[in-house]
């Protein structure tokens, strides 16, 4: 992974708004690292209990520590107001059914999914699969889908908010015509899902990387 990603994990906390890390240098976009690393037996205690976005969390500080460790990473955070795409409900509302939300998966049971031994026609709560000219979506957040929206749309050059103002977890499907006349795939998601991107100005977090260090090879000092 590039240390540009990495960064990206270990600081980020995009809940439904807009992100981005500035500042790094030009080969932490670029420059690839293998990392092995292990949580302590008391930071993983339960690990197999939690959501995917609580084991997000969990890891989170320590991922950084390996960071300022490694790369000697020092991150600052600011609000910036900014231009941005914003995911919005189109007229008439959005067109999503809103599921309960789901137990998270235990390991061994996420790891038949991804492997494709999982219950015969089901996908794992939270997953987006996009195959030829379909979408599916099992109980996912909006904010999980804004930026395969955002890229589908060719719209990648700003962060990316959603605005919907849906909080919950929903299923959709949708299936793509590619008649030579078929309306656009902007117009075919607005009239299928009742969801569609606009610009605006709004405020983001921007995490700042003030310095960072090539690691050795060893990855000692």
């Amino acid at each position: 992974m590039t240390l540009q990603s990495l960064i990206y994990q270990a600081y980020v906390q995009d809940s439904g708004g807009a992100s981005r890390v500035t500042g790094a240098p030009k080969w932490a976009d670029s420059d690839q690292f293998d990392i092995n690393a292990t949580l302590s037996e008391a930071d993983s205690a339960g690990l197999d209990k939690l959501s995917d976005d609580a084991r997000r969390e969990l890891v989170r500080p320590a991922l950084r520590k390996l960071l300022e460790e490694r790369f000697h990473v020092k991150v600052h955070i600011e609000t910036r107001v900014e231009p941005v795409y914003a995911m919005v409900q189109a007229k008439g509302g959005a067109k999503l059914k809103e599921v309960p939300l789901p137990a998270p998966l235990d390991p061994s049971e996420m790891d038949a999914f991804l492997r494709g031994r999982g219950p015969q026609n089901t996908r794992p709560p939270g997953s987006f699969f996009v195959t030829g000219s379909e979408w599916t979506a099992t109980a996912v957040k909006m904010r999980n889908i804004k930026g395969q929206l955002a890229y589908f749309c060719k719209l990648t050059d700003r962060p990316i908010v959603d605005a919907t103002g849906l909080t919950g977890v929903y299923d959709f499907k949708v299936t793509f015509a590619t008649e030579p006349d078929a309306p656009t795939k902007e117009q075919q998601i607005e009239e299928q899902l009742g969801l569609r991107m606009e610009s605006r100005k709004a405020p983001i977090t921007v995490y700042v990387v003030d310095a960072a260090e090539k690691p050795t090879l060893d990855g000692t000092e």
